[in-house]
């Protein structure tokens, strides 16, 4: 039997070999309430700000962490590309229900990281505006309101 003496010293020996936030992440998921197995928390660009335990619901996931090393065009594409192809992966892991998005770092990560979600997933994220202190939730049905932009007669432009 494990003692909890043996689980701080496996927890150091994890966090030496993975890293803080890997470990976090692993342990977040196995603590998992009932009501949340199916939601996944998407952090753009963590590292940046500190985000409070009680935003962060379900499977957190970290699309990227701390600066770029990019100076072109090209380089900013192909980092995106990566960085998009392995949060397909995780997109595509589980069947989730709800998607919280903490719209950290850069716009244009930000801006494929909600299209790739709604590509893969066919749902709208519930965006996370920080603003005094807090962070509001932002959830738009796309898809309502263009149905209704339309049968109103609004033409958007």
């Amino acid at each position: 039997m494990t003692s909890r003496a043996d689980l701080v010293g496996l927890v150091d020996t994890a966090v030496g070999a993975a890293g803080v936030e890997r470990v976090a992440e692993t342990l977040r998921g196995l603590v998992l309430r009932e009501n949340e197995v199916d939601t996944l928390t998407l952090i753009s660009n963590a590292g940046i700000h500190t985000i409070p335990d009680r935003y962060l619901r379900g499977d957190v996931y970290e699309v990227s962490r701390g600066d770029w090393a990019v100076n072109t065009a090209a380089e900013v594409r192909e980092e995106l590309m990566v960085l998009l192809h392995s949060l397909a992966r995780k997109l595509r892991s589980r069947p989730w229900r709800r998607v919280y998005l903490v719209p950290t770092g850069h716009p244009v990560l930000t801006v494929n990281v909600k299209l790739l979600v709604y590509r893969l997933l066919r749902i709208n994220t519930i965006d996370l505006y920080y603003k005094a202190g807090q962070y509001l939730e932002v959830e738009i049905d796309h898809r309502r309101l263009s149905l209704q932009a339309e049968s109103d007669g609004s033409t958007g432009g």
